[in-house]
């Protein structure tokens, strides 16, 4: 419940605000302003549709992968600001969580917990013992 509550409430504060969204999506200098300005019109809603199908147990698989898919993008995204040594606006949850100067390992640790939880999910989800057996164990 944790990861779909997360990224349901992520969505919907941004969908409350998308220029705020607009603002800190354009401070990680990847893509040009008019792209950013519609990835702050539908990320979110992508963002509360993969968290509604984690809690609501529809199209679970899908929403799984999907929530790991904006994960490894947001890491990747995190990790270029960082290297870049931009001044970025997070945008993960509102404006809230504004200024990241000293907070990337925050942010990178957040995300990489998020994405253990997700993988672990899947594991589960699968149906495999956790933690996996080792050769050679007899159950």
């Amino acid at each position: 419940m944790a990861l779909g509550t997360v990224f349901l409430v992520a969505g919907i504060l941004k969908i409350l605000d998308p220029g705020s969204l607009l603002a800190a999506t354009d401070t990680y200098q990847i893509i040009p302003y008019r792209w950013s300005y519609w990835l702050a019109l539908y990320l979110p809603w992508v963002e509360v549709l993969a968290g509604l199908g984690i809690l609501l147990r529809k199209a679970y698989p899908g929403s799984l992968f999907l929530i790991a898919a904006l994960l490894v993008v947001f890491l990747m995204a995190l990790i270029q600001a960082w290297a870049r040594g931009l001044n970025i606006i997070c945008g993960c949850f509102s404006q809230a969580s504004a200024e990241s100067t000293g907070r990337y390992v925050i942010y990178v640790a957040r995300d990489l917990a998020l994405l253990g939880l997700a993988g672990f999910l899947w594991w589960r989800h699968l149906g495999l013992p956790f933690p996996p057996a080792r050769p050679g164990d007899k159950e």
